[in-house]
């Protein structure tokens, strides 16, 4: 038990102790690895840098609207905005995914761990609206600032904590309405629109007021079509991280079992 773990425990571990060759030799090759998955993630982190700085040269800032489009609430160039059922989701081994905040990301979804309700449970969470492909979903408490977009297929409700922002497509396409979430909802403007004094929050008042500017349709198409070329070349570094990530716990393996 860790939590009854003592000093003498420690001291009666038996490790093995190679030559200190052999342990800067095997440290190399670990370090080697490991220098691998971090130029990977900073990779990964200049893509995210990329689109942003792509957002703010082809619209202006959000906020000073540097390029004059006229400013609408949110609410108008929506069909919907649902808040979250205000339930605790009763948890199962299996089933349908119910999203919580620790699945979202600046921009994209976190699967590290996936949790689920049961079937009857997934329809009183859609009773109001099932997910579609092009909602914008975001968190409202808690970690503020992480928002992403409902991909096609998936068959996911909400846990608590989260918004979602069905998009007028004719007026605001998902891509767009996305990115100007994330700016709206960053720590250097969040606290223009946060309540609460303990637990922060955003009420779906706030969300439904944000001001968004509206560019021509055309010019959000083409912002959406360099979204998906970016998020390709995330994909595909993401997919080799993964292998890194696979190579590097198998080498420290056999590293500790005396086989590199």
């Amino acid at each position: 038990n860790i939590n009854n773990l003592r000093n003498e425990h420690l001291d009666n571990l038996v490790i093995p102790l190679p030559p200190l060759a052999e342990q800067k030799r095997i440290a190399g090759i670990l370090d080697a690895a490991d220098a691998l998955r971090a130029r990977r993630r900073e990779a990964l982190a200049q893509l995210d840098t990329l689109l942003q700085s792509t957002f703010l040269d082809m619209f202006g800032d959000p906020v000073t609207n540097p390029m004059g489009w006229e400013v609408v609430p949110l609410s108008e160039v929506c069909e919907a905005i649902f808040d979250c059922p205000h339930s605790t989701p009763k948890w199962t081994e299996s089933g349908y995914v119910c999203l919580r905040t620790n699945n979202l990301g600046k921009g994209d979804w976190q699967f590290e761990e996936r949790r689920y309700v049961s079937a009857d449970d997934y329809s009183a969470r859609t009773t109001r609206s099932k997910l579609m492909q092009g909602d914008v979903i975001l968190s409202r408490e808690g970690t503020i600032g992480v928002a992403a977009i409902v991909p096609q297929g998936a068959e996911w409700c909400l846990g608590q904590r989260l918004m979602q922002i069905r998009s007028d497509k004719m007026s605001v396409i998902p891509e767009y309405l996305l990115r100007i979430t994330l700016h709206l909802l960053s720590p250097a403007q969040i606290g223009k629109i946060l309540i609460g004094s303990t637990a922060k929050r955003v009420n779906v008042k706030e969300v439904k007021g944000l001001p968004v500017p509206l560019p021509p349709l055309d010019l959000q198409q083409r912002f959406a079509s360099i979204v998906e070329s970016i998020e390709q070349q995330k994909a595909r570094m993401r997919t080799h991280l993964e292998e890194l990530d696979t190579l590097f716990a198998s080498l420290q393996s056999r590293a500790f079992n005396g086989e590199l």
